[in-house]
């Protein structure tokens, strides 16, 4: 009993502030803990001191040793001692996280060993000091903190959002352009995705809506990934970033990212999911039609006719015939339009690289074109009903078929008329392009966006890397995804 009994004696004197010896405080953590929000649900060991008193004007003192440019908050919100995700603390003098703030959990045995005395609960957003374990309620000294919430969870009232600022200052007072700064290219094998989340975050009815989903008081339940992905578009728009990039690592571990694979695969999966977990939270009337800010701002419609036919030799060619019987009409919802531009090798050509215009390649969705799908059915396809405000379109160049990559140049408008191709007249102005380059001894691809940044403007962004481009000469680029914003006014189609 007297082995017992001593760490105890030091635990109390910890307690009354006497005597802060880090002695009896290193007992071993379980490996996991019950996931819960307030400290009274939580284990004996991690419960915080219940005798604390609270912050004056006079604990500003503390608030000069946290250290602004050690903070990250974008990354796995877990305790670097124990592992566990509840009830985790960051120290805002060395910026790591860790559990609890009783006199067993790693946070107070960090403050005892470290003298690192300012932590921020990354859930419930409170501050605390430790090891008195107070919290830090005084108004003014609070102020001084709020841009570290800014930085941790930034949030915007509907009205803020047009206001926000073009440009802002980050941390060494560096400009960077609100909504243009890079991501991190998460173990060097993400940047496929990151195109296409920076093309998702520049869909503009898409980023209100996820801009403004935290103040929402309609009570719904959004999926991890909607919550996950809405916070990182209020950080890619924040006018109050330390650093001029985000870190994507939390959502990217959601949509599950594989070294090289296709920005189109991560585009439809991304729609799909975010669509639904919409849908799930929204639309409790399931007799309702199924739709969602997604939905509403990149989904159209399109009329697929069926043709059967059979392939029959005439003079020792090949010729496919229409069957009298087989015609199906069908419509269905899509996310994209895929065109196919022509596969001819670059040496069969000499040195001139093959050009087609999007215009031809869109002729497939006229309705009159026929797409050989199979030896014994074509397609036909018509866009049909209102066209939705944006549209995205894949350029297929068989990198998902493992053969030869088509090298074809698509030359594009600047404003595309989709009349020829649907039931009513829309025109469309490009705002973001998505293209490849490939390594030629690695043979992988580095992959990279064009924004429209103004009227005149335009950047390309490559993981961190934020530069300006030619508009004029984005035509040369091996474009593979693009995203076309609808537009009301018809303009002068120079090409």
């Amino acid at each position: 009993m007297e082995g017992l009994e001593q760490p105890r004696k030091r635990q109390r004197k910890a307690l009354d502030g006497s005597t802060r010896s880090n002695e009896g405080v290193n007992k071993p953590y379980p490996s996991s803990e019950p996931d819960s929000d307030s400290d009274s649900e939580l284990p004996q060991y991690l419960q915080p001191l219940q005798d604390h008193k609270t912050s004056t004007a006079s604990d500003n003192f503390y608030l000069d040793t946290i250290d602004r440019t050690v903070l990250d908050f974008d990354f796995s919100k877990e305790c670097s001692v124990s592992l566990s995700k509840t009830n985790v603390y960051a120290c805002l003098v060395c910026g790591k996280y860790f559990q609890g703030r009783s006199v067993t959990s790693p946070a107070f045995n960090h403050a005892i060993n470290q003298h690192h005395h300012v932590y921020l609960n990354l859930k419930t957003e409170g501050f605390y000091i430790l090891p008195d374990n107070y919290k830090l309620t005084d108004p003014e000294t609070l102020r001084k903190l709020d841009d570290i919430i800014a930085v941790l969870n930034p949030t915007y009232k509907l009205e803020e959002i047009d206001t926000i600022p073009q440009q802002a200052l980050d941390l060494k007072r560096i400009p960077y352009d609100v909504g243009y700064v890079g991501l991190n290219n998460v173990s060097s094998s993400s940047d496929y995705a990151n195109v296409v989340i920076q093309l998702m975050c520049h869909i503009d009815p898409i980023r209100r809506f996820y801009m403004a989903l935290n103040y929402s008081d309609d009570g719904h339940s959004y999926s991890p990934l909607n919550a996950e992905f809405g916070l990182l578009m209020r950080k890619l728009w924040s006018n109050k970033l330390y650093k001029p990039h985000v870190s994507p690592h939390e959502l990217l571990k959601l949509i599950s990212v594989k070294q090289q694979q296709s920005p189109k695969g991560v585009l439809v999966w991304l729609l799909n999911h975010l669509h639904m977990g919409l849908v799930k939270a929204i639309d409790t009337n399931k007799k309702q039609k199924k739709s969602s800010i997604i939905s509403k701002s990149v989904q159209g419609s399109i009329k697929i006719t069926r043709i059967a036919v059979e392939s029959k030799d005439i003079n020792g060619k090949t010729q496919f015939i229409t069957k009298d019987s087989g015609t199906v009409h069908s419509k269905t919802k899509f996310w994209l339009l895929t065109v196919k531009p022509p596969t001819s090798p670059l040496f069969s050509l000499g040195l001139k690289v093959p050009e087609v215009s999007l215009e031809t390649l869109l002729e497939k969705y006229n309705g009159v074109c026929q797409t050989h799908v199979n030896e014994t059915e074509v397609h036909q396809y018509k866009l049909t009903g209102h066209l939705p405000p944006y549209m995205i379109i894949h350029i297929d160049r068989n990198l998902e078929g493992g053969g030869d990559i088509s090298p074809t140049v698509v030359k594009y408008p600047r404003v595309l008329d989709m009349s020829p191709y649907g039931d009513s007249r829309a025109n469309y102005a490009l705002v973001a392009n998505i293209v490849f380059k490939i390594n030629p001894e690695t043979k992988t691809r580095s992959w990279m966006i064009h924004l429209q940044k103004t009227s005149t403007e335009w950047v390309t962004i490559q993981d961190l890397q934020v530069r300006k481009c030619e508009p004029e000469l984005m035509f040369l680029d091996t474009s593979y995804l693009q995203l076309w914003k609808r537009i009301d006014v018809t303009v002068n189609n120079n090409k």
